[in-house]
């Protein structure tokens, strides 16, 4: 046998292949170790980064929320604090990029966080993600934290009441404020609205159809009811009216007989919205002395709950309270309330910790409690308070409020305490007794047979209306007495509120109690003589200011046009005024100026010429046409002695356009150019389209000037009738020559009755001389007029115009253009024997350049009881490159303000004061609490410029008892110390409530200011702050944050302006300002 002891090389090769692979396995292992350390250490580098960007997130807003304005930004320190990089930025720390997110918090109905829009966006949160990015091999590493942070440490200075009223400049009673413009109410409790008058002053006077007996109408066309004029049903058929409430029976078989209702007895009704599920839904919530408040949608009995946080407590009573109306409709047998509370925060003893609870009549103020806790003395747990009897408390029908409240009473002077109060499940039952009527009354427009909805069978309050139909004749309905003012200058504007569903409303205006009636004729107002005679509201606003008020009175009549099936309905008129008083310079004694620097010339303040070297010629030249003999013509410079000179009218073809001309229609006739259809090409259309029962009537009409007597005056024209369905009473066109734009006089040339279709046809020749007397401004008038009034068929006609043309001869005259003044340069060329007639020489201008001023010495001065607001000025100046600045004063010019870009500012400076068109535009905002006015005018020259006044107006708007309420008021709130610290405070949150719904022309907007402390008060206030910044205002009532450059001041101060319609005013229910 063979002994083998040796390894063969197949051995010796599997031996080494294994080795190989576990040495490379081993290195593999030890690499791969290295690069998890490596990795996780970056990975707990990033967390540490990621960390770092949360905290410094959190550092800022501890130190102001309305910091958190960014929507990306990366971090960096200054001064040893975080601050922001700006927008868009992110930092790169070595191989690491952190992103800083801040985002919008939305939440739903139920407070809850939702995706935003979500139901309302949440001010007061934020979600903020830190996320930091490094690569490795190739990929993109990100650790991240996501969380969300709240304005929880902030204070809110809240106003809801201004009952006090004004004059409390620095904030210490909490119905009081600092002042206003006069136009403000602030009576009642809890609100503040434009203030409301009665005067007859001129203003904007309402007719709201309250009172029918104050109207004149048609009681079978037209109805009065309810605020509304309408026009009456004719006949037909359906069921109306309101079903009388169920409450209101108090009989079983008279309620059971009402559709809808049941006879019972013992029901029970309540409060809502106990356990806060809806917030803050039902329940008007806030605080006292500045507690703060919120739900909580955790930690309640056993959901959410109404939180009231009493921070760094020590020498004032803080209190938070709930308040919910309830109504109650009849007698009640009982009344019980319930409620849980809870203290969570309790650092150490307080005066009184306690909760009340009350019933009461109002609103506003506390009654004597129905029920008070102990003296709570820590923290507790829910402790539930059950059947308080409140029956003694409801004495009848009628509204009631139930109140609770959370009170620290802690006015010692130890160490500074916080504590945290809850209220939950608040519910106030009552029980009616007896058997009484209840359910909801079946609605009229249920019932398609009468008999179901009228009658001993029927529903009670309901009634049978006929199918509708109504007249289509245009009746009319207008006042019984005009409107009056005391003092007008203009009627300013008409408008109207109405439902035509297709008709329309017409108006006509008078002056004189109704005996006659006036509408717009194109031109002017006329006396209306026949059908068709009125206009639209639209026509009637924009020539208003035309109308009349020689006797400071007005009154309309509304015409209700229906084709039979529309219900024409009318809801307010409205007719405004204006009054002005100007300065006319006409008497220097009225002024006070300096009289070496400024002069009065014919009726104008300006610069005195202070002498000078050389002179210049100027004035106006005596124009050609004044001189009648050949002589004293050829003496004037350029001018000629001519004789039978002819002129005329202009754009006789209408080849291109109808300028020059002024054109329209009576009473529905259509007019149009034609370019193509003349004679021979443009020309002057009237469609007359379904004439009947009516005079139509198209015209043109051009004024022209006439400067010395004629010889002779000829017209000519073409006409044409290219349509003609059949007989009307007449057609005819005819021509006038007259001395007014409106009013027709006698016609020079009337055309024959046009009984069919005819071609152009020329008229030439016309004698208009006698028309034509003397010198002035005349008017070519041609008309084309259908008059059908008979009862036959319908019938359509068109007329045509062209080549209207007069032409006038002069006598001999005078003609040229007179060479200007300021052509000569030599005295006698300009003035005396051998000059130019109506030239002056002057010698050379100059000017005092430091701005001499002119006033009036009397102030205008207009009643504050009927004052509402100045409203316009304006100047009429020649300047010549100068310029004319201006101060106002209310107190007779002791003091003169200017605007200063936020306000009227008491003058300090040299510069302080305004152009016209700044004042304009700010006068509204100058104080009307003495009732009077006075400007004083600066005369800017550079030496050379010779600057003159000629007129300064001065407007202003009434409050009248017909419109209820001034159109413009603001309000300043006394200033509010946020902080005892000299650092001062973040201002960070403006918000108020507001009610518009009354008046959709209203709006109420506001302003923040702030200042940092001098001794104890406000020091130098900066500017106001709006949505824009600077000389802005805030417009949306929700919250919005304020800008950084409010912060670090120690007190703020906000303004409240209110705008309105005249009818009605807008209201501010509460301001609320957040700040730590």
């Amino acid at each position: 046998m063979i002994n083998n002891k040796g390894q063969s090389l197949l051995e010796v090769i599997v031996a080494l292949a294994i080795f190989a692979l576990i040495s490379a396995t081993m290195v593999s292992l030890s690499t791969g170790g290295f690069v998890s350390m490596d990795v996780g250490g970056e990975q707990t580098e990033a967390q540490a980064l990621v960390g770092e960007g949360m905290e410094a997130i959190r550092t800022i807003r501890d130190r102001a929320w309305n910091e958190l304005i960014f929507t990306t930004s990366s971090i960096t320190t200054s001064s040893g604090q975080w601050i922001f990089s700006g927008e868009n930025t992110t930092a790169q720390l070595g191989d690491y990029t952190r992103t800083i997110v801040i985002e919008p918090v939305c939440r739903d109905v139920s407070n809850n966080i939702d995706t935003c829009p979500g139901f309302y966006t949440d001010i007061q949160t934020k979600k903020i993600t830190s996320q930091i990015d490094w690569p490795v091999r190739n990929t993109t590493n990100t650790v991240k934290q996501v969380t969300y942070l709240t304005n929880w440490d902030s204070l809110n200075w809240i106003q809801t009441d201004w009952s006090g009223g004004n004059s409390q400049s620095i904030w210490s009673d909490i119905t009081k404020y600092d002042s206003d413009d006069n136009n403000i109410d602030f009576s009642q409790i809890g609100i503040v609205q434009l203030k409301n008058t009665t005067s007859s002053a001129c203003g904007i006077k309402v007719w709201d159809f309250n009172t029918s007996t104050d109207f004149n109408y048609d009681l079978e066309k037209i109805i009065v009811t309810s605020s509304l004029v309408q026009l009456v049903d004719q006949g037909g058929g359906f069921c109306s009216g309101t079903a009388t409430a169920c409450n209101t029976f108090s009989g079983q078989v008279s309620c059971q007989t009402q559709d809808g209702c049941f006879w019972g007895g013992g029901i029970s009704s309540s409060t809502v919205n106990s356990n806060f599920n809806l917030w803050p839904a039902s329940w008007l919530i806030g605080s006292d002395s500045g507690a703060t408040y919120s739900r909580q949608s955790t930690g309640g009995n056993p959901t959410g709950y109404y939180r009231g946080v009493f921070p760094s407590t020590r020498g004032v009573i803080y209190a938070y309270y709930l308040r919910q109306p309830f109504i109650v409709n009849s007698a009640i047998s009982s009344a019980t309330i319930s409620f849980d509370h809870i203290v969570s925060q309790y650092t150490g003893p307080a005066d009184s910790i306690k909760f009340y609870v009350y019933v009461d009549p109002t609103s506003g103020s506390y009654g004597t409690p129905v029920w008070t806790s102990d003296n709570q003395t820590g923290t507790t747990t829910w402790t539930s308070v059950t059947n308080i009897d409140v029956t003694n408390k409801i004495v009848g029908p009628g509204t009631y409020y139930l109140k609770v409240r959370g009170v620290v009473d802690y006015q010692n002077t130890g160490d500074t305490q916080s504590y945290t109060l809850g209220l939950d499940n608040v519910l106030l039952n009552w029980t009616m007794p007896g058997n009484i009527c209840s359910g909801i009354a079946t609605t009229c427009n249920t019932y398609s047979i009468q008999t179901d909805c009228q009658g001993s069978t029927g529903q009670d309050g309901c009634y049978w209306a006929n199918t509708a139909t109504y007249p289509s004749d245009r009746p009319s309905i207008n006042p019984i007495a005009s409107h009056t003012v005391d003092n007008i200058n203009t009627w300013s504007s008409f408008s109207e509120i109405a439902t035509k569903n297709g008709g329309e409303i017409y108006y006509q205006l008078s002056d004189d109690e109704g005996s006659t009636w006036q509408y717009w004729d194109g031109v002017d107002w006329s006396v209306a003589t026949g059908i068709g005679n009125y206009n639209i509201s639209s026509v009637i606003n924009t020539n208003l200011s035309f109308f009349s008020t020689s006797t400071a009175n007005i009154m309309f009549k509304a015409f209700l046009e229906s084709d039979g099936l529309q219900l024409v309905q009318l809801d307010k008129i409205e007719i405004g005024c204006a009054q002005a008083q100007d300065s006319t310079f006409d008497s220097s004694i009225d002024y006070s100026y300096d009289d070496t620097k400024i002069e009065f010339v014919s009726g104008t303040a300006q610069l005195k010429d202070q002498g000078g070297d050389d002179g210049f010629c100027s004035g106006v030249a005596t124009a050609c046409d004044t001189y009648s003999t050949s002589l004293t013509c050829s003496e004037q410079g350029s001018c000629l002695w001519v004789g039978g000179i002819s002129s005329s009218t202009v754009n006789s073809s209408f080849n291109t356009s109808l300028g020059s001309w002024l054109f329209g229609s009576d009473s529905g006739a259509t007019y149009s150019r034609q370019s193509i259809g003349g004679n021979p090409t443009g020309y002057y259309r009237g469609v007359f389209p379904s004439t009947r029962g009516v005079i139509y009537a198209y015209y043109l009409r051009q004024p022209f000037i006439v400067n010395s007597a004629i010889s002779s005056a000829t017209i000519s024209f073409d006409h044409i009738v290219s349509q003609y369905t059949g007989p009307a009473d007449s057609i005819k066109f005819f021509v006038y020559v007259d001395t007014v734009p409106s009013s027709y006089g006698t016609p020079v040339w009337v055309s024959a009755t046009q009984t069919a279709t005819t071609t152009w046809i020329s008229e030439t020749n016309i004698n208009a001389t006698s028309k034509i007397t003397g010198p002035g401004t005349y008017y070519l008038k041609v008309r084309g007029v259908v008059d059908y009034k008979n009862t036959g068929p319908l019938q359509s006609y068109t007329l045509g115009m062209d080549n209207v043309l007069l032409t006038w001869t002069k006598n001999n005259s005078c003609s040229g253009i007179a060479t200007a003044c300021n052509t000569y340069s030599v005295q006698t060329d300009c003035q005396g024997p051998t000059g130019q007639a109506g030239c002056v020489w002057n010698s050379s201008a100059s000017y005092d350049i430091n701005l001499p001023t002119v006033n009036p010495v009397l102030s205008q001065v207009v009643s504050t009881s009927s004052l509402s607001s100045w409203s316009s000025f304006s100047e009429i100046a020649t300047k010549n490159g100068g310029e004319i600045y201006y101060q106002l004063s209310d107190d007779d010019g002791s003091t003169w303000q200017y605007w200063d870009g936020a306000g009227w500012s008491t003058v300090s400076g040299v510069s302080d004061y305004n152009i016209a068109t700044v004042v304009n535009t700010n006068i509204n905002y100058f104080s009307t609490s003495t009732g009077s006015i006075m400007f004083r005018a600066f005369l800017e020259s550079n030496g050379t410029q010779l600057v003159q006044l000629d007129n300064v107006r001065v407007g202003w708007g009434e409050i009248t008892g017909n419109t209820g309420y001034a159109t413009f008021g603001y309000l300043v709130s006394s200033a509010y110390n946020m902080s005892p610290s000299a650092d001062g405070s973040p201002v960070q949150i403006l918000s108020w409530n507001e009610d518009l719904n009354s008046c959709s022309g209203c709006d109420i907007k506001m302003q923040v200011r702030v200042a940092p402390d001098a001794s104890g008060s406000p020091g130098t206030w900066g500017d106001w702050y709006g949505a824009g910044g600077v000389d802005t205002y805030y417009t949306d009532p929700m919250a919005v944050l304020l800008p950084t450059d409010l912060n670090w001041k120690q007190w703020v101060q906000y303004r409240v302006d209110l705008s309105g319609d005249g009818a009605t005013s807008p209201v501010l229910q509460d301001v609320t300002v957040n700040y730590k």
